[in-house]
Order: structure tokens, then C-alpha cells, then sequence
């Protein structure tokens, strides 16, 4: 199947079938809809002032995941995979992708947040991971260049000085907010 217009109507339908899927629509609803083998599809569907994106997987149940402009709403249907950086040397600066940094090695280390300025909303995860805070405090600063307007929960360091301690810090666009701490 292939049709290019729908009924002569100049609205823009497009649609190519056969074993893999393709469709476009443009007038009162803007879609794209994408198929490939099995249930495996993306969708993107604009309709009014609302944009919805689905990716589907293999579930035909609901979509892996679904951006909902109108609820204003993210939704997954599927496990989540983070970036996880193993960090044995020191001092050690976050990087841009990084979100989960299990910290090994022994003796005092440091961790040193990026400037606040473009991560507003962003979440950074620090755990000890071999379990030796409490003989090597882990230090967090909060921009790592002494900058002492960038803090931590309204100080410049934060230090993990228990075993297997972990951090969760969330940028506020001001400074890092510690939104949970476990100290087991």
C-alpha cells in the first residue's frame, strides 16, 4: 500500500505498508507513526496545543515510554537504565552524562559537582561502594574550583564519612540540594 494524499484533500497523509509501517498526517492532527517487525513502533501525535510522543517495545499493552504534553507527564512502562561511572581515581570532576558514581578505592577522595549554570533539575547519585568512608571520607564540593557561591544544602563540602554512605543531590540552579541521604 502507498497512497500520498487522502482524497484528493491537500492535506498531507502519507502511509507506505507492507511488512514494515510508515504513516504522516498533517492538518487538524499533525502524526508519524513508525513500525518495524513485531510490535516494535514509534508515534508522535501533535494534536492542538498538546504534543504526545509513545515508543513502543514489544508490550502491546502500553507504550515503553509516553511524553504527555497535555497531563504534563512522562511515563515508563519499562526499567530504566542510568549512566553508572565506576570511580577509582581522584579527585574526580562529574561529567556531563554522568548520574550514578559509585566511589571505590581507600583514603580521603574527592568529587567535585560541575558549575550550576545549565543544570538546573539535574540528579547525581554518590555512593561509597567498597564500604570505606568512615577510614577515607568521600568530599563532595560543590563546584570543585572553591567557587563559594555554588553550595551544597548552604555549604561549600558535604563529606561522606559512614560505610556504604550514598548521596542523591539535585541542582536548584543556585547551588546542589541534598534530596536524600542513607547512612546505613
Amino acid at each position: 500500500t502507498v497512497r500520498l494524499c487522502h482524497n484528493g484533500n491537500w492535506d498531507t497523509y502519507f502511509e507506505m505498508y507492507a511488512n514494515d509501517s510508515f504513516e504522516f498526517v498533517v492538518g487538524g492532527i499533525n502524526y508519524l507513526k513508525m513500525k518495524e517487525g513485531g510490535t516494535d513502533w514509534i508515534e508522535i501525535n501533535k494534536n492542538k496545543a498538546d504534543l504526545d510522543f509513545k515508543l513502543w517495545g514489544t508490550s502491546t499493552a502500553a507504550p515503553a515510554i509516553k511524553l504527555d504534553a497535555g497531563e504534563e507527564s512522562l511515563s515508563f512502562n519499562a526499567g530504566i537504565r542510568v549512566n553508572s561511572n565506576d570511580v577509582t581515581s581522584f579527585p574526580y570532576t562529574v561529567a556531563a552524562r554522568d548520574y550514578f558514581l559509585p566511589c571505590a578505592g581507600s583514603g580521603a577522595r574527592t568529587i567535585n559537582l560541575p558549575a550550576v549554570s545549565g543544570q538546573t533539575g539535574r540528579i547525581i547519585i554518590i555512593k561509597d561502594s567498597n564500604g570505606s568512608a568512615a577510614s577515607g571520607n568521600i568530599t563532595i564540593d560543590g563546584n570543585g574550583s572553591g567557587e563559594s557561591s555554588e553550595k551544597i544544602d548552604g555549604s561549600d563540602t558535604y563529606t561522606m564519612s559512614h560505610n556504604k554512605e550514598s548521596i542523591t543531590l539535585i541542582c536548584d540552579g543556585v547551588g546542589w540540594a541534598i534530596a536524600a541521604r542513607v547512612q546505613p
